[in-house]
């Protein structure tokens, strides 16, 4: 996200360390440093001033979306200011720290790159840290994902866990900022700018610098590398028994979880690591349990990709797992599961807890006083209005010369290949594959869209450039859109999974977090979305077969796959036969269709086929039949001598043609059982009865 700078923008950030002009620079103030670093596009969040380091309330929220330069002022320029907290990785334009807590480390560090990449050391920030130890900052070309530790000291005496000596902070992360007051820190001594470069010239790594950098940091550890806990996620909380989650963990057996699911016990070893074959699965092994967590908790990991209740390379607690299992990660729906299991103990009511729900509500709405509604189709059975429908498919199969035809049926309201009503409306199309310009908006003239009553949407900042949308952070824009345009009744994205921001479009639980919002807005305005994906390319069952997470698949009510027949993928473009196939339907039924591309490439236009299909959309991931070696020779031949002898030299010609070479129709020849023979003093081929008479 980038800001532009304002009015509120200050000067240079001076060295406080190094004279300028003979003249000792003043200390800047905390609300010019934040402010530096805000224009630069780093999220800022203010901490207590008390050496605990503490943000001044919740903070996570501004790893999605930054602070105003209202709140700039609010927090830095107050008496006593708050502390600077500049937050790491992806929402600050990639901002990068290495962070150094060890003396000696810091001048091996420096001296090999002033020796190594004197290049890049001149690119860093160095900051001083309240500890008397070095923060390096810049910024990253792309996203380096989460905190990297590449090397460690010694444990402390008592200890069996190796001290982080070098930190590579990035998302989730904050530190300290220079120009926060000198009281932030427990042995109040200030962080300041120590480097020639300044607080407001950070500067962008490419990604061959950083790599040359991190090598550095990883040659600095001289002591084994501290194990990666198997545990994904957030430090493991105390366990509670009295939750039916944690009594779970506790007491729980994997046993209640795979054997259901028809998992296989394959193997145990002497650590009671247990080893499962998924039913169908073809490797040794698709998962196993008996791993442990820091806190002590046994995990599941999941090997396979085709374990279709869990995630590939995820580590799962007991309760995940279960949730995962039997409730599609609903966490709360797993919880009252087990807790009917017998899970779990009440809870003393008079406890008072922080757990941040103070300001929340439960409304608990009885099903009598609300107001049944039946299902509203924009496409009848095909298409649900105030749901996510998805539409996936392989690349080339024609998706957005699907939506271009629905589009420009919405837009006319005229009825459906299949005979449905359309009503008439608008359509919102937001694309990340095809431009505008070249070729959507000439594909929907070539349909016989009313243009008028089709439209695409960007998002731009305060400076006119674009910005790319973010379902998490920009669905109030989408409502005031369709707000504007109260006749819409199609919203395309294509593909969704562009649209995510920062959520793991491979992660279940953020690709559901990111379609809930998108869901509710789809119910509040009587639309129909329409998420366009690609298939994976390994092949699966058809409601699996969704490239990224099955989130995607199983948030949307209604999925329909696209693709070309396998058995006629070998024909030109113009003569496949492409189906429209039901991947999936939780409020209604409908057949397939079928559907050809006619015309040049990039100027075709979508024929849809009245006729129903009546296929499933498994064939989509069926490989096309190979043609058996001589089987067209075979054709030609028996074609030729249907009716009698036929003279040889027509056939080789034919064959010819038909770009079937000499050597192969000899060889089929022979197989057949068919001769050479002189009629009327001509060579003729027939078969061996025929030549006897």
């Amino acid at each position: 996200m980038s800001v532009a700078a304002g009015a509120g923008s200050s000067g240079p950030l001076i060295c406080p360390s190094s004279p300028l002009n003979g003249v000792l620079p003043v200390k800047p103030t905390a609300y010019v440093a934040a402010r530096q670093l805000y224009d630069q596009g780093v999220s800022i969040i203010p901490l207590q001033v008390n050496g605990s380091k503490k943000p001044c309330g919740e903070w996570k929220q501004y790893c999605r979306i930054q602070c105003t330069p209202a709140d700039l002022r609010k927090w830095f320029q107050r008496e006593p200011p708050c502390a600077i907290g500049v937050i790491t990785g992806d929402i600050s334009n990639n901002l990068t720290i290495v962070d150094i807590d060890n003396a000696d480390r810091i001048e091996a560090f420096e001296k090999q790159l002033r020796i190594v990449f004197p290049d890049v050391l001149e690119k860093l920030v160095v900051v001083e840290t309240g500890s008397l130890r070095r923060h390096y900052y810049f910024f990253l070309e792309r996203s380096l994902g989460k905190r990297r530790i590449p090397a460690y000291d010694p444990p402390e005496p008592g200890s069996v866990k190796p001290q982080v000596a070098i930190e590579i902070r990035a998302n989730g992360n904050y530190t300290i900022g220079p120009g926060s007051p000198i009281e932030t820190h427990a042995d109040h001594h200030p962080y300041r700018v120590i480097s020639d470069r300044r607080l407001d010239e950070i500067a962008m790594l490419t990604w061959s610098e950083f790599k040359q950098l991190y090598k550095i940091c990883k040659s600095l550890t001289k002591h084994v590398k501290e194990p990666k806990p198997k545990y994904n996620g957030a430090e493991d909380a105390p366990l509670d028994i009295s939750r039916p989650g944690d009594d779970f963990n506790v007491n729980g057996k994997w046993e209640d979880i795979l054997r259901p699911l028809k998992y296989r016990c394959v193997l145990k070893d002497p650590d009671g690591v247990r080893y499962w074959k998924r039913p169908g699965g073809k490797s040794e092994w698709s998962l196993t349990t008996g791993l442990v967590s820091k806190n002590g908790r046994e995990l599941m990991h999941v090997f396979s990709t085709n374990c279709g209740h869990f995630e590939t390379d995820e580590n799962y607690t007991k309760f995940g797992a279960f949730a995962a299992a039997f409730h599609d990660c609903d966490l709360s729906l797993a919880a009252a599961d087990l807790s009917r299991k017998g899970y779990g103990q009440d809870q003393d009511i008079g406890d008072e807890s922080d757990d941040g729900t103070d300001d929340l509500r439960a409304v608990v709405t009885s099903f009598a006083d609300i107001k049944f509604r039946e299902v509203q189709w924009l496409w009848d059975q095909r298409l649900a209005c105030g749901y996510i429908n998805n539409l996936s498919g392989d690349a080339g199969c024609g998706k957005s010369y699907i939506f271009c035809s629905i589009a420009a049926h919405v837009s006319k309201g005229l009825e459906f290949p299949d005979g449905s009503p359309c009503p008439k409306g608008s359509t919102v199309i937001i694309s990340d594959e095809d431009g505008y310009e070249d070729s959507l908006g000439p594909r929907l003239k070539r349909q016989g869209a009313n243009l008028r009553q089709c439209h695409f949407f960007d998002v731009r900042d305060d400076k006119g450039d674009d910005v790319q949308f973010d379902a998490q952070k920009h669905v109030a824009l989408l409502h005031g859109i369709l707000e504007e345009y109260p006749n819409t009744r199609l919203l395309v994205f294509d593909p969704i999974s562009a649209y995510l921001g920062q959520a793991d479009s491979n992660s279940n639980s953020d690709v559901r977090r990111v379609l809930g919002p998108l869901g509710k807005l789809a119910i509040k305005h009587g639309v129909a979305i329409l998420g366009i994906n690609h298939f994976r390319k390994s092949e699966g069952r058809a409601v699996s077969r969704t490239l990224g997470s099955v989130g995607f698949t199983a948030k949307a009510r209604v999925e329909w796959q696209a693709g070309i027949h396998p058995d006629s993928d070998h024909q030109s473009d113009a003569d496949k036969l492409r189906l429209f196939l039901q991947g999936k339907n939780n409020l209604g039924s409908a057949t397939g269709l079928s559907y050809q591309i006619r015309g040049a490439k990039n100027k075709g236009v979508l024929h849809w086929d009245s006729e129903p299909v009546h296929e499933s959309a498994q064939i989509l991931g069926r490989k096309p039949q190979r043609e058996r070696p001589g089987e067209r020779a075979e054709q030609l031949l028996e074609a030729c001598l249907a009716d009698g002898p036929v003279p040889f030299q027509p056939i080789l010609d034919a064959a010819e043609k038909a770009k079937i070479s000499r050597r192969t129709i000899y060889q089929v020849r022979k197989e057949l059982g068919i001769e050479s023979r002189t009629i009327d003093g001509e060579m003729h081929w027939c078969y061996v009865a025929e030549g006897s008479e």
